[in-house]
Parts: structure tokens; sequence; C-alpha cells
């Protein structure tokens, strides 16, 4: 059975608790007082506990900033996807107007396709639409991911 702390120290590591509950070192971790102390995690932890202070390494605020940047992310991305495809659509209109080519013997040509000329200007178009329909898919997926974890979710709260 572990020997129970000496009284000095379980002070002095409640009193680190307490620096980190005052804001005076937020960043601090469980694992960084241990160390400090000489002691185990789960010490820490339980003295924590023992003063209703457990609440200090509480994560749900870096949940809801890593939330809430995916969302801006999402907003970035359909922005993009936007925008690509605006791009794509002037690509496109280049492409298809009617050009003339002269031939070896000096005669004109006039053609109303893309040319193989047009071919670097055809990737890009290709690339351009398949890039946005890619974001697409991907925003798609993260929709259809967030409905299963709800499902999952409703399925394992008491009381469902």
């Amino acid at each position: 059975m572990p020997r129970a702390l000496d009284p000095e120290l379980r002070a002095a590591i409640l009193a680190s608790i307490q620096a980190i509950a005052d804001g005076q070192a937020p960043e601090r971790s469980a694992a960084a007082v241990a160390r400090e102390h000489d002691v185990s995690r789960p010490s820490v932890t339980k003295i924590a506990a023992a003063h209703d202070l457990s609440h200090v390494w509480n994560r749900e605020h870096t949940a809801r900033a890593s939330r809430a940047k995916q969302q801006d992310n999402r907003a970035l991305r359909a922005e993009l996807s936007r925008q690509m495809l605006e791009d794509a659509s002037r690509l496109r209109q280049r492409l298809w107007v009617p050009s003339t080519t002269v031939t070896a013997t000096g005669a004109k040509v006039v053609t109303e396709i893309p040319t193989a000329a047009d071919a670097k200007h055809l990737l890009a178009y290709q690339s351009l639409v398949k890039s946005s329909a890619d974001i697409d898919a991907r925003d798609a997926a993260d929709d259809q991911h967030a409905a299963v974890d709800a499902w999952l979710a409703s399925l394992l709260s008491p009381g469902a």
C-alpha cells in the first residue's frame, strides 16, 4: 500500500493546483505538477478532487475552440470551392471562344472547339472542377459523420 503524502508536500501540491485555478499558471498540467513535486499524477488529481479543483484541467474550452476552428475552416473551404468554380467557368468561356489558326499553306481555319493548344487550359479546368468536387465531398462526409455521432450519442445516452 502506498504511503501517505507528507502534509507539507500535500499543501505544496494544493498550492500549485490553486495557482492553476487562479489563472497564475493556466497552462500547467497535472503531470507537470506531479513532476515538480516528485509524486504521481494520480496523487495530484486526487488532491485536486478532494478540494473540488478537478475542473482546472477541464478541456471543454479547448474542444469548443477546436469545433469553432473546424467551422471556420469549413466556411473557408466552401468559399474556395465557390471561387474554383468561378475560375473554371471563366476558363470554360475562354476555351469555347472561336479561334483562328493559320495552316502551313496560309489558309485560315476557324475552330469553335478547344484545340490541342488549349490542352493546359483543359487540364486546369478539369483540375478546378475536380478539386471543387473533392472539397464538397469532404464536407458532405463530415456531415454524415456528425449525423452518425449524434445517432450513437442518442443510443448511448442514459434514459434513451
